[in-house]
């Protein structure tokens, strides 16, 4: 298994405000936190598109972090989708799917099967 990093936070993420916030939209699978930099609120979104599967693990019960402290890392060589090879038999093609995943404190571990991401910040008034 070779770990990544594809992004780290711009802040500590015992920083975020109100906790961090998964939802759906479609098949797209969203991460959603907000928090302040020189005074300055923001909010960071990071996007899994048509994600084919996901985990959340609390804080306490994280047995591995992947280096993924407050950082989105990608896993190659993916136990996970090694894993789900071997429940698909139907010839789907894993080729581009890639392990993502990232901690946050306090939180805990989010991780996803997908084939790409996107990473949006905007100012909050």
């Amino acid at each position: 298994m070779k770990i990544e990093k594809i992004f780290e936070l711009p802040i500590f993420s015992h920083l975020i405000e109100d906790g961090v916030k998964m939802y759906f939209n479609g098949l797209d699978v969203i991460l959603s936190f907000n928090y302040f930099i020189d005074d300055i609120k923001k909010n960071m979104k990071i996007t899994f598109p048509s994600a084919l599967a996901y985990k959340y693990t609390d804080e306490y019960a994280t047995e591995k972090l992947y280096e993924a402290y407050d950082k989105l890392v990608k896993i190659e060589n993916s136990d996970w989708i090694d894993s789900l090879k071997q429940l698909q038999n139907r010839g789907f093609d894993f080729s581009r799917l890639s392990h993502y995943a990232i901690y946050f404190d306090s939180v805990g571990l989010f991780q996803f099967i997908a084939y790409e991401y996107t990473i949006c910040e905007t100012e909050l008034e």
